[in-house]
């Protein structure tokens, strides 16, 4: 859900820069208006992509440890039970 709305409201950034660009070049605007919601539409579209993206890498980092098993005996000292292959010592 937050890599989503990190994209969408990126594109809405980039949407909002494209619409300054074509307000400077159509219209006569205040001095300094452009530069700085240029400015801030690029910054604003940045910082939601990597959102998004930081979003979308972290998800699949919790999905891909939540399917491995919380603990993994390595060796047995004392049982009772007798292991049919000496070998295998790991048990998953």
């Amino acid at each position: 859900v937050v890599s989503g709305l990190g994209l969408i409201a990126a594109f809405v950034n980039f949407a909002y820069t494209i619409y300054v660009l074509f307000t400077f070049l159509s219209t006569k605007v205040e001095r300094g208006w452009a530069s700085t919601n240029l400015q801030l539409g690029i910054m604003f579209f940045l910082l939601f992509l990597s959102l998004s993206l930081i979003s979308e890498y972290l998800g699949r980092i919790l999905s891909e440890s939540q399917r491995q098993s919380t603990y993994i005996i390595k060796d047995e000292l004392v049982s009772s039970r007798l292991i049919s292959n000496e070998n295998r010592r790991n048990i998953a």
